[in-house]
Parts: C-alpha cells; structure tokens; sequence
C-alpha cells in the first residue's frame, strides 16, 4: 500500500493502479477486513483524483461494505453520505473481500472472516496451556457447526487427549492424559490423519468406504466427520476431531477452511502456550529454589559481599563491615527438655525459633546460625535494630511463655547479648564444602556477653560500642551495669542493660532506683566499698525484684581482700565464657 501511495504522489499513474490492486488482494487473502476498507478507500480518492468516477464508485462500494462487515459502521455511513452520488446501495452481498477458493457467497464468505479473526484473536490472547486449550476447542465446535468436538496434543509422541466440548460451548479440559479410545474417536482416523498430515472429511461416516468399518463409527452411527491435524513446522502437534452426529455434509469446504485456518492459530497458539508453561514452571521452581538457599545463606549476607546469587559465591569471598551481632540463648534449656520424646523436644526448640525469627526479620536483620536454642542474629542496619529485636525477642517470648506458667509448666527465660563493631563477613570452608559466615572479635564478644546475662540474671545486656551507636540511647530504658573483662578479651567491657521488656512493675522499680545505682558503681569503682555497699542496699530497696544491686553489694566487701587501694581499677574480671 505504502509503495502504491508513493507512485501515485510521484506520478506513476499507471504503476499506482496496479499496486493498489495488489494491496487490496493481499488484505482481502489474509482477512483484514478494516485494511480492505482502507485500501479500498484510498484507491477510490487515487481514481477520484484523476477524474475516474466510474472506477471510483466501484472502490467506494466496495470498501463502504467491508467497513459494514467489519463494524465500522459509523465510518461506512460517512462514507456513503460524502459520495452518496457515486456509492448505490447493493441487495447482494459484496463479492470476495475474502480470498477462499469456495463457492460461498461473498457476504458470507465476509461473516466467516471476521469470525475467524475474532476467534484467532480470542487465541493469540491466551497464554496458559489449559486457557488454550479451551478456547480452542469452543472455537472449533462453534465455527465448524459440530455437535461434539475432541481436542488431542501430542505428548511424548502420544496423542491423549486434552479437552472435550459440545455445541453449547461447554468445555472441559482433562489433565489424566486419556487414551484416545476412552472417548469414542476412531482409531484408525486418528492414525491415518497423523501419517498423512491432512485432514480428513466424511460426508456420510457410515457409508465411507475407508472408515466405516471402524468400530466407533458403527457403534454411534456417526454422520459428519471432520479430522484436521494441528502442524507446527511440519510436525503434528495434535489434531481436532469434530463431529455433527445429525447432518450429513455439515462440514462444508467453508467451515474446513475455517477450521484448517484456527488450526494454524492453535498449533502456534499451543507451542507458546507450552513454551510459556515450561517457562512459569521453571520460574516457580527457581523461586522456590532461591527461597530454600535463603533459608540457608540469607539474602542480605549475598547482598553484602556483593554476590547476585549463591551460584555466584567463591571460597574465599570476604568483606569487611561494621554490624552488630546478636547472640541469645534460653536458660536452664537442658532441664526444660530433660524427660520429653525427641519429637517433642525437636518440637518445642522450632516453636520457640519460630517466635523469636519475626523479631530479628522485622528489623531488617538475618539469622546466621542456629545452635540447638541458642540463635545468632546479624544486624547491618545500625545498632538501634539490633537492640529493638532484642526488645521484641524479650516481648513475644512474654506472650508464648505466660499462658504456659498458667498451666503449670516450667517457666521460659532468655538471655540476649549485644556487640557492635567491625567483622569479616566470608565464607569458609574447603572446596566441596563451604560455609557463609561472620568472624571476628565482635561475634566473640557478642557471645561473651550473652553468657553475663546468666551471671547477673538480666534479659538484654549490650556493651559499650553498642550504647554509643545508637541514635538515641534515651530512646530505650538503658542503665549502665559494670565494666568488665571477659574471657579471652583483655580490654574492659562496659555493659549496660536494656530492659524495656521487663513487666511494668519491673521497669518502674529499676527505673527508681537507676540514680543511685549509678552512684554506686561510681563509688565502688573508686574503692569506697563501705559507701558503694550501703548505696546498693539502698537499690535494693527501691527494686526488691531486681537481683543487680544484691550482687553488687556482696561484690564490695570483697575490694580489699583481693587488691590493695591503689591497684584497684574498678573493673570486674570475670573469666566467663
């Protein structure tokens, strides 16, 4: 068409005609009726151009009638009126906008086109198998005139068929992978359609001379019998057995072609439509693939050395970061499962981790490792998020473990510390064996720390470089508790509590007594341990439920007959690990 406006704008008057003629036969072949309107449109304004009114008419009806056909109504009414002394209107229908080869009329000829184009559309938008597959066979039926339709695909090289569907439109897929002998199609049809690859069509299926000793045929006095193949590339794909059980000749030479023409559709149709299954199963399986590694390598630990993916993850891959690492572990967990069934302590660990994982995910953090009960958590977000999962931690293991003491089950208790500093996040291993994980002297002190909350009997302890990363440590409930040294580490420690998380009578008690708790950490650190002793009595006072001040008052008495004055250095060494 394109080339046709080119020569008329150029002058090649003669040239223009004939590729006018050509673009119309070309849309009017593939069965775009809204392009033979055009095309026929614009070959009438070429001939009006030049004063060819008579040849100029002709054009003009005829694309006023694919524009009808094609349900442009609107348009085809503009047209008419614009050159109502040339358009006369026809009481035959409009010859041949479609190319066929039949004898049918050309009005109804255009009615099966854009039949056809409607119902190869309604294909091309399917892209599930089983959505292909129905519209397939209703599409089949429908058009073909059947009064029941078959549809087979080809599965390992075996037809089975796939969907089954009735004049009415009904449709019904089947998954089982049926033989085709359960559903009353002849065999021999079958067979002789798949070697031949063409289709096969029976006036009067009783009287045919090649088939009508098959036992399906004889058994159900079948009339009309259309079988197509469904080719793709030469290759049979599957096949559409049709039949109208009470006309004979249902299947014209039309509706064979109309049928041949779906069938090309529906074998492209259900490649893609398999192709896009395989691909959707192999996403599903990739996800669920990818979520199983993360179970075991967390997304963030590959995000933070820089890998896509754990395919992507050598021996020796390191980076330096600085995080916080949370360790916790519950009290007492030897005598909690001592006397339960292996299942039901396996089971009561996993309930446990269960209520604290949410906690730690919350706060944009990851599980390293899990030790039997005890968990390590990695936070490279700030301190702050470590801090609030410890909070939450603390919270909901409340919530689990209230009703149980209500039953009269032994009470849960954790502990929780808290180390922030530069680690190495790496993997380790040997070649057919590695491990993603976090080393260094913060994970070292993260434990250390987790296992003085058993020595104070404190919830969440967190050390120096903890508190000093935090945005806002008047955010929380935070009092400082000691300074120490721990095992394997010769630099003191600084330890504080955060006890958010305690019950409310709990929280006021330390919350009174917190002043003075600061005053005598501040005098026994300056070995005035008659003064510090009576300050923590005072705490004591203030918190009879907290076991802090207690300890520290016993520790007092203990300044002189370890050290002299003047070696004392206020710190506590504690060689816990």
């Amino acid at each position: 068409m394109l080339r046709a406006e080119l020569a008329a704008a150029g002058g090649r008057s003669a040239r223009a005609m004939e590729l006018f003629d050509a673009a119309v036969t070309a849309a009017r072949r593939a069965g775009a009726l809204q392009d033979v309107g055009l095309f026929l449109e614009r070959a009438a304004r070429f001939y009006l151009g030049r004063g060819a009114r008579t040849a100029a008419a002709g054009y003009l009806s005829d694309a006023v009638d694919a524009f009808d056909v094609w349900g442009a109504n609107a348009w085809s009414k503009v047209l008419a009126e614009r050159y109502a002394d040339l358009v006369q209107p026809r009481n035959s229908g409009m010859a041949d906008v479609t190319e066929t080869g039949t004898s049918s009329s050309g009005h109804g000829q255009i009615v099966d086109s854009a039949t056809l184009i409607r119902a190869a559309a309604a294909l091309a938008r399917k892209v599930s198998l089983k959505d292909v597959v129905t519209e397939v066979m209703r599409a089949m039926v429908i058009n073909a005139g059947a009064t029941r339709g078959v549809l087979l695909l080809d599965v390992d090289n075996r037809l089975q068929v796939a969907a089954v569907g009735d004049a009415k439109g009904d449709v019904q897929v089947l998954t089982d992978g049926s033989a085709v002998e359960l559903h009353g199609i002849p065999n021999g049809l079958v067979s002789f359609v798949r070697r031949a690859c063409e289709r096969v069509v029976m006036d009067d299926a009783c009287a045919d001379p090649t088939f009508r000793s098959d036992p399906h045929i004889r058994a159900h006095s079948a009339l009309s019998i259309l079988c197509v193949p469904l080719l793709s590339k030469g290759d049979v794909v599957g096949m559409v057995y049709l039949e109208n059980a009470g006309v004979r000749g249902a299947f014209s030479a039309d509706r064979c072609i109309t049928v041949e023409t779906l069938g090309a559709q529906a074998a492209v149709s259900i490649e893609n439509a398999r192709l896009y299954d395989s691909l959707r199963s192999s996403l599903e399986r990739q996800a669920e693939l990818t979520f199983a590694h993360a179970r075991f390598v967390p997304h963030q630990f590959l995000e933070t050395l820089g890998r896509p993916s754990i395919g992507d993850i050598k021996l020796g891959d390191h980076v330096l970061t600085k995080a916080s690492i949370l360790f916790s572990d519950i009290r007492g967990f030897t005598s909690l499962v001592e006397g339960m069934a292996p299942e039901d302590a396996i089971d009561f660990i996993n309930t446990y981790l269960a209520r604290m994982e949410p906690a730690v995910l919350a706060e944009g953090g990851f599980i390293d490792n899990y030790v039997g009960d005890a968990i390590m958590a990695v936070f490279d977000r700030g301190a702050d998020a470590s801090v609030r999962a410890g909070i939450a931690m603390l919270r909901s293991l409340g919530e689990w473990t209230r009703p149980r003491e209500l039953h009269g089950q032994s009470p849960i208790r954790i502990g929780v510390g808290i180390a922030t500093g530069e680690m190495i996040f790496g993997t380790i291993g040997a070649a057919n064996r590695l491990k993603c994980g976090v080393v260094g002297d913060t994970v070292n002190l993260a434990a250390r720390i987790e296992g003085l909350t058993k020595h104070y009997g404190l919830g969440l302890l967190i050390g120096g470089n903890t508190y000093a990363s935090l945005d806002d440590p008047e955010c929380y409930l935070i009092r400082e508790i000691d300074l120490v040294t721990v095992a394997g580490r010769e630099a003191p420690v600084r330890l504080y509590e955060v006890f958010d998380a305690d019950p409310e009578t709990l929280r006021d008690q330390k919350l009174r007594a917190r002043d003075a708790l600061s005053e005598g950490l501040r005098l026994y650190r300056a070995g005035d341990d008659d003064h510090a002793a009576r300050t923590f009595r005072l705490c004591r006072d203030l918190a009879p439920d907290d076991p802090l001040p207690v300890l520290l008052a016993k520790r007092c008495g203990r300044i002189r007959d370890r050290v002299s004055a003047a070696a004392w250095d206020g710190i506590e060494r504690i060689g816990l690990k």
